[in-house]
């Protein structure tokens, strides 16, 4: 039997000056070394340590299946307990940074001691890996919120009942959302890397002063009105409400313009009705003479139903 000088192991000073916790064990698994950073970190002085088993100390290492990394390490191993696997080797308390963590996150290496070839024991290392847990776990959250947000934006700008498109510095469709196609007359992929000539070339002219607008002055242009006719419904006036907003990057480089698409065909309609109706009503009370009347009618009605009257 080997007898070891446990003190001599280590130099002195090592195990004050490292910032890591060390923990000698014996063969038996008894601690024969508790270090000033452990005595910091988990309450329990060196004294109250020195001779106990460290799976009494710690009986979770038991209860988590822990304990097979000190047998391995006494048969000769060198075993890691990463913390991505089980978080922590020893139930120390979360420092300060601990971003809400019950337990300090540890990384920890048990290799084995050796005196004259034999193993009398085991050698400890952990290292706090909480606060980078913690920058791990934040990274992951603000991924995750990312992700949920671009996904919900995808949602909206892709099934809105608006129409969306980003139109680069060429005039190009870059992207489009379903319903702004639908509006065109063409696939989603169909306007992808064509002009507007190529894709609404009846309502080219009345976009492009304002797209080019701005693109050089970088300032949005808010519910303009164009108005005639797609592939979607050919022959058919239709009425549309645009607002057109610069797109650059976080360094103000240009990129080009976002176009959103309200369709108000059916309102405009609505409005004409009512004046039509307001006309006609303005149209019968104007005058009691029958054919006065008549004659104002029939302006009234031209050329809202018709081209001419007689």
């Amino acid at each position: 039997m080997t007898i070891v000088d446990w003190e001599s192991v280590l130099p002195p000073w090592l195990g004050e000056a490292l910032p890591l916790g060390l923990i000698m064990c014996d063969s038996a698994l008894r601690v024969r070394y508790w270090n000033p950073w452990l005595v910091e970190r988990s309450g329990l002085a060196a004294e109250q340590a020195a001779g106990q088993p460290i799976c009494e100390l710690f009986p979770e290492l038991v209860s988590r299946g822990l304990e097979g990394y000190y047998e391995r390490a006494l048969g000769g191993a060198t075993v890691t307990v990463r913390q991505r696997e089980h978080a922590y080797l020893l139930p120390l308390p979360a420092p300060p940074n601990g971003a809400g963590l019950e337990h300090m996150q540890q990384r920890a290496s048990i290799a084995p001691l050796r005196r004259g070839g034999q193993v009398v024991g085991t050698l400890t290392v952990i290292s706090d890996m909480t606060e980078r847990t913690g920058h791990d776990m934040l990274l992951r959250q603000t991924i995750e919120q990312q992700d949920e947000t671009l996904a919900l934006l995808d949602t909206l700008i892709t099934k809105a009942p608006i129409g969306f498109a980003f139109v680069d510095t060429d005039l190009r469709y870059r992207g489009i959302n379903e319903r702004l196609a639908e509006i065109n007359g063409l696939s989603v992929e169909a306007h992808l890397g064509r002009t507007l000539w190529e894709v609404v070339p009846s309502l080219a002219d009345q976009q492009v002063p304002h797209l080019l607008e701005v693109c050089e002055t970088g300032q949005p242009l808010i519910n303009r009105e164009i108005a005639g006719e797609t592939r979607a419904r050919p022959g058919l006036a239709r009425v549309w409400q645009v607002s057109y907003y610069p797109v650059r990057t976080s360094s103000m480089r240009r990129l080009g313009v976002g176009v959103l698409v309200t369709e108000i065909t059916e309102q405009r309609r609505a409005e004409e009705r009512e004046r039509f109706m307001a006309g006609l009503s303005e149209a019968l009370t104007a005058s009691l003479d029958y054919q006065a009347t008549l004659d104002a009618l029939a302006r009234a009605a031209v050329p809202f139903l018709a081209d001419w009257a007689a």
